[in-house]
């Protein structure tokens, strides 16, 4: 047990790669061993570990738990049905006063940084819930997520109170039937998150997702985003909620302290957090999504420390902030698709008239007082499991290369900021 704390670990999902979870599953021992976790779940489809026998080997003999269950026949976008299935039993295998580090076999990796986290717990504590409703008992570490798309959090690892984590395997038909254009990783963080607080329910009627491979729309959109009221005022709260009920970075509160001061200087306007060219510390461009990403919190942290330089958008963005704390204002922020408000409408024509895309929800609305709505949305993304077994390994490698994109797309991300900054070394040395 880590200073009083007891940690488990609960992997989810499909092996895939073999070699590449007996290593995980090893170096999860070996922290068993050290006293760091005290206890590990495998919790998977009936049959899955049978095609690993190396690998059930270990688990049988080294006393890991495995929960296997029968795989759903529905797949949802991202297959998130699959996924908060088997994590919801995973779960339920650990004890109630558990702390819960989430993994997948074939995916995340177990860093230096995750071991000293593990080892000296930082403090999770909620401290100002203010006059919210308290949504977690306490805060969620996770790993990052995209700026400007509400819930859309990294869904590979994160870290917990077991009974806030279970809180994330809430599934509802929100995400596909009510909601618009929402990400996988945006259905964990509805009931839990999205649903309970009013404005962020009602924007997510009027979602727009990532522009993928499009850097101008993705710009464009961003635009379209910092010139409305409305999206600030939703993504205010957005980040209000993330301030208060998570911490971003899975490391230990020593490295954190380093990186928040080196961070938090708060050098730059809100504009900075919309427009192409340098971002704060902590933020990158998604190559593939075109969307910025948060893999620190030095910029939220200087953000609610009122550090932000001084612009047009930045008091925008303030007064909305105020607003949204209050959670009497946010009671008045319900959302009738049907008759939505003024401020909701040019939103939605802006988004349409800018980048030629439809929110679906709010398609063929009439003028107030109509008697006959038509409301269009894209077609649901749910289909039945393939019960040929070709057609199943499709899906699988599909599923593999679509996640080796993604990986690539950041190496690639990642090494073109590195060669922006040493031009930008290059470039100060000449000048001098």
């Amino acid at each position: 047990m880590a200073e009083g704390r007891s940690n488990w670990v609960v992997v989810t999902g499909l092996v895939r790669d073999g070699d590449r979870f007996d290593r995980k599953l090893r170096t999860l021992l070996q922290w068993r061993q050290d006293g760091i976790v005290d206890g590990i779940v495998m919790s998977t489809w009936i049959g899955e570990m049978d095609r690993y026998p190396e690998t059930l080997r270990i688990i049988q003999e080294q006393g890991i738990v495995l929960v296997e269950t029968e795989e759903p026949l529905i797949n949802l976008a991202g297959h998130v049905l699959h996924q908060m299935k088997a994590l919801h039993y995973g779960l339920l295998a650990c004890p109630e006063n558990a702390h819960i580090l989430r993994l997948r076999p074939d995916l995340g990796e177990l860093t230096p940084s995750l071991q000293r986290m593990l080892s000296a717990p930082p403090d999770l504590t909620i401290r100002d819930h203010g006059n919210w409703p308290r949504l977690f008992n306490a805060k969620i570490i996770i790993h990052g997520g995209f700026l400007h798309f509400p819930g859309y959090i990294n869904d590979i690892i994160y870290y917990g109170e077991r009974d806030d984590v279970l809180r994330l395997v809430n599934f509802t038909v929100h995400p596909e039937y009510i909601y618009t254009d929402c990400s996988p990783e945006q259905f964990f963080y509805t009931t839990a998150l999205l649903q309970q607080v009013p404005i962020l329910d009602g924007y997510m009627q009027v979602h727009a997702g990532c522009r993928f491979g499009d850097a101008a729309a993705g710009q464009v959109q961003r635009d379209v985003f910092a010139g409305s009221d409305y999206f600030l005022s939703a993504w205010a709260t957005y980040l209000l909620c993330l301030h208060r009920y998570v911490r971003i970075g899975l490391f230990a509160d020593s490295e954190r302290s380093d990186q928040r001061d080196d961070d938090a200087s708060g050098g730059f306007p809100m504009e900075a957090l919309f427009q192409g060219g340098s971002f704060p510390p902590g933020l990158h461009m998604h190559a593939d999504a075109q969307s910025l990403t948060f893999l620190g919190e030095g910029w939220l942290n200087a953000l609610f420390a009122r550090r932000l330089q001084d612009s047009p958008l930045t008091r925008r963005f303030y007064d909305r902030l105020d607003q949204a704390s209050d959670f009497d204002f946010q009671k008045d922020q319900t959302l009738n698709p049907l008759r939505p408000a003024p401020d909701v409408l040019d939103f939605v024509s802006a988004l349409r008239e800018k980048l030629h895309i439809r929110t679906a929800r709010l398609d063929e609305i009439g003028e107030a007082g109509a008697l006959r709505y038509r409301i269009r949305g894209p077609r649901e993304r749910v289909s039945f499991s393939a019960s040929h077994m070709g057609q199943s390994m499709l899906e699988q490698q599909n599923t593999m290369l679509r996640r080796r994109v993604d990986e690539l797309s950041e190496e690639v991300a990642a090494m073109a900021g590195l060669i922006a900054a040493m031009r930008k070394t290059d470039g100060a040395g000449g000048a001098s």
